[in-house]
């Protein structure tokens, strides 16, 4: 299974919290609200990655 990370162009890190977890997103990975919602339709519709984010590949098999 291969991993990816989108590559935003926000100006601050986000914390997300899960439960007890937390996680900090640095900038460079947060896109905007309206570019994801439009990243997932565009998921939706061909189960590939969306072509309107540039990716960062975390690691790739085969």
């Amino acid at each position: 299974m291969d991993a990816w990370q989108s590559c935003g162009d926000f100006d601050e890190e986000v914390t997300f919290l899960a439960g007890s977890m937390e996680w900090t997103a640095p900038e460079y990975v947060i896109i905007p609200l309206e570019k994801a919602i439009r990243s997932m339709e565009e998921f939706w519709d061909t189960l590939e990655r969306p072509k309107g984010i540039e990716w960062e590949a975390l690691w790739e098999e085969g």
